[in-house]
């Protein structure tokens, strides 16, 4: 009797540590391998250096094509951040220069490693230009790294493109969304209300295809006003920044003064450049060599020669290329 007992413990525990071993080979055979170098999706980058908190890697977007955001914050084209709007200094820059515009649909004349960076300026109502340049956009046929919206749809003629929301939309649909279905990086429409913008969200409802870098002007005198430009957009967009215009420029309701003080100026810049270069969520960014920034502002002079503003403006951006 002991040794049938015995026997039978025995067995009873081979079954158990058979059962046991079979199991955890199912478990293992079942298992989803994981390399131990497996790259994650991102859009962050180490602002130990700034204080920055980056955006997380799970930005919502609503209306169509991202489940996050499409385009990463060390994305910077050409691998460097700092660019031109306006090309009168390109051949002065262009060894620093990530990108470039000159407001048209297919930016020519220069060439080089830095991107041109095309738009979509307006709907062809502001004279003969604004026609022109949708009549060009409208025959481009191969999808370009990026493109930019519509320049201050929320702003007056004659430098500012004057769209409502219910003109912009459909337009946006029919000619940037197919663009970015091929893999264009959009750049959303840019304000010139800047943060007192109330343009951009009627809008975003409105669109098929959302953009991948919400595309800021940034019309300021000082780096903490500069900082609330682009701390308005982080918040309520949500989307990398992509600083498509700054200049120095004493702005409000009622009031459009450019900085005329040279050391002013110098001031500025300096102070800028490292905060867009060293801060995580901003993609890009260009010096606005556009109208109305009167005489000591503009990066070249009457001959197209740098002045000091230009020179300023080479040197801090070599600290970074």
């Amino acid at each position: 009797m002991r040794y049938s007992i015995h026997f039978v413990v025995m067995f009873l525990m081979v079954v158990l540590t058979q059962t046991a071993a079979a199991r955890k080979c199912r478990v293992a055979a079942t298992a989803s391998p994981v390399s131990a170098a497996a790259p994650t999706s991102t859009i962050t980058s180490d602002a130990t250096s700034t204080g920055i908190a980056p955006l997380s890697s799970t930005i919502p977007a609503s209306a169509g094509n991202q489940t996050e955001s499409a385009a990463g914050v060390n994305d910077a084209p050409n691998g460097k951040k700092a660019g031109i709007a306006g090309a009168d200094a390109y051949d002065a820059l262009a060894d620093h220069l990530g990108w470039w515009s000159d407001y048209s649909p297919v930016p020519s004349g220069h060439t080089g490693k830095s991107i041109p960076v095309g738009m979509l300026w307006g709907d062809g109502h502001i004279g003969s230009k604004d026609a022109a340049r949708l009549a060009a956009f409208k025959k481009i046929t191969t999808a370009p790294k990026y493109m930019m919206g519509f320049f201050e749809p929320d702003w007056t003629p004659p430098d500012s493109s004057n769209i409502s929301v219910a003109t912009a939309a459909p337009l946006w649909n029919e000619l940037l969304a197919p663009l970015g279905q091929k893999g264009t990086k959009l750049l959303s429409p840019s304000m010139a209300k800047q943060k007192d913008e109330d343009w951009l969200t009627p809008f975003k409802a409105k669109i098929s295809y959302q953009w991948d870098y919400t595309s800021v002007h940034v019309n300021q005198d000082s780096l903490e006003k500069v900082k609330a430009v682009i701390d308005y957009y982080l918040k309520k967009y949500e989307k990398p920044i992509w600083v498509s215009e700054f200049a120095c420029v004493a702005s409000g309701a009622s009031q459009w003064q450019p900085c005329t003080n040279q050391n002013e100026i110098d001031k500025f810049i300096n102070d800028v450049v490292p905060y867009f270069e060293n801060h995580p969520n901003i993609t890009a960014y260009g010096y606005s060599n556009g109208n109305g920034l009167g005489t000591v502002w503009p990066l070249t002079d009457s001959n197209k020669k740098l002045q000091a503003s230009g020179k300023t403006y080479l040197a801090a951006i070599s600290k970074f290329s």
